[in-house]
């Protein structure tokens, strides 16, 4: 599908396969009616479905060329109807699992994770807002 160099941070050159990814992760997340995203899976596939969903937070230097080591786990958890939050990109297989199970063994990182989960909705919902009434037309007053 790309058959030159990609370059961080060169839309027109990633176009295509982020389109490619944008489209599976929405088809996918339509069948699953929504959730979280972890992307278990080829460096380019943590770097496209990243920047599909979170434009904003994914950073250019983790573009492709820049691979994720192997065994690589990148996490995105939704924060409201398109809204979407990097938790965790691209970091060891072994040690994501070791949190969850230590997040799991303690009912006040629970808490605390759960919290964090709701303010990142709330914050999305807020901005969501914001975005729509900057788009909202300003209508003048009659003279």
């Amino acid at each position: 599908e790309s058959f030159s160099r990609m370059w961080p941070g060169d839309r027109l050159g990633r176009k295509k396969a982020l389109d490619r990814h944008h489209a599976a992760i929405k088809s996918a997340l339509a069948a699953a009616r929504g959730g979280s995203v972890l992307i278990v899976g080829h460096a380019a596939t943590h770097d496209f479905v990243a920047d599909s969903l979170c434009p904003d937070q994914h950073q250019a230097e983790h573009h492709t060329p820049f691979c994720v080591p192997h065994t690589s786990v990148t996490e995105i958890l939704e924060q409201g109807d398109g809204g979407w939050r990097i938790e965790a990109f691209g970091i060891d297989g072994k040690e994501w699992l070791e949190h969850l199970e230590h997040v799991g063994e303690n009912p006040n990182l629970q808490e605390l994770y759960a919290r964090q989960q709701r303010l990142g909705e709330l914050v999305f919902q807020v901005e969501q807002g914001m975005k729509c009434k900057e788009a909202a037309p300003v209508s003048s007053a009659p003279a």
